[in-house]
């Protein structure tokens, strides 16, 4: 289950609005909800861990090369129900 995503769009579209002229990117951030019987847990975990690293990737992305920045990218939380998390990057 996707619990948080973080979207960079592409150069060309930071281009069309105008922000990649002032040095911004078009960033979005999605929190998906949780069963309530989790919530707890998660928001916890959230609170905790993952949104500081969430945070970190997405002012980051503002640095990185034009290589990079010619193409979408995205860092999304996973929650599986054995408990397990991954963070997916790409």
């Amino acid at each position: 289950m996707y619990v948080l995503t973080l979207h960079c769009q592409a150069d060309m579209a930071s281009n069309f609005m105008h922000l990649r002229e002032k040095g911004g990117r078009l960033l979005s951030m999605t929190m998906n909800s949780v069963p309530t019987e989790l919530s707890k847990e998660i928001g916890a975990q959230l609170r905790d861990e993952w949104l500081e690293s969430a945070l970190t990737w997405a002012s980051e992305t503002t640095a990185r090369d034009n290589a990079w920045t010619a193409s979408e990218h995205a860092w999304k939380l996973i929650y599986s129900r054995n408990g397990q998390h991954k963070v997916d990057k790409y």
